[in-house]
């Protein structure tokens, strides 16, 4: 059951995504609401059997839901349905330019379901792989309008998130190094088992590279320097 749920949550922006590239103009908006509220409502369902039971974490075979993730869960699916509601009033608005609705909406909904796997993956490689999809689909909303400021602002944020993904990717092959284990040992639960027996210089060296490289993605000062031309 809750396997299914994920694969639902997940399968309706992305679906809605590709949908969107094909249907008719006027069926854009009916279409962007009917697949955020569905969106709303799976989220809000997962998270609510997740905070059912705190004691006992949801698994599958690569997401894990448990208190904090359910709340992230919630928090994301509610952001993303005020913006998808919100996204006819924002296209009419003269000011933010004239983004194209068809590639407003697909990108939008394909970073909505970026960032919703980001909060449920269960490994640290596969979290950073979903950040970075987050990324490419933010940034062509960022350009949506099509004018050369958003076009700078948007190619900026790119660009200076990209390479600090590329520092934190840096972090996770330390401590992967660190674990010499396969894939499965950056899952969450692997890495806190072994983290008594990690070398401590391997440990500070590689969480030192992911702050420093998620730094610049979430925006913090001194690395924050795409963040005003994007946000505006």
């Amino acid at each position: 059951m809750t396997e299914a749920l994920v694969a639902l949550l997940l399968a309706v922006p992305a679906a809605a995504a590709a949908a969107l590239l094909a249907v008719p103009e006027r069926a854009l908006e009916p279409l962007n609401r009917a697949a955020a509220l569905a969106v709303a409502v799976l989220a809000a369902a997962l998270a609510a059997r997740a905070l059912g039971d705190v004691e006992r974490p949801l698994r599958g075979a690569w997401f894990v839901v448990d208190p904090a993730g359910a709340t992230f869960l919630a928090v994301v699916a509610g952001v993303g349905l005020l913006g998808a509601l919100s996204s006819r009033a924002y296209l009419a608005h003269g000011r933010a330019g004239t983004p194209a609705p068809r590639a407003y909406y697909a990108a939008y909904h394909a970073f909505w379901a970026a960032l919703l796997a980001v909060v449920l993956a269960d490994n640290l490689a596969l979290a950073w792989l979903l950040i970075e999809a987050t990324t490419a689909a933010s940034a062509l909303l960022v350009a949506s309008s099509r004018r050369s400021s958003a076009l700078e602002a948007g190619w900026k944020y790119l660009l200076l998130t990209s390479l600090g993904l590329v520092v934190a990717l840096l972090g996770i092959v330390a401590l992967y190094a660190g674990l010499r284990g396969r894939l499965h040992a950056l899952d969450w639960r692997a890495i806190h088992a072994a983290a008594p027996t990690l070398p401590r210089h391997t440990a500070l060296f590689a969480t030192a590279l992911l702050l420093v490289g998620l730094a610049a993605k979430i925006g913090w000062a001194p690395v924050h320097n795409w963040l005003p031309d994007a946000h505006s």
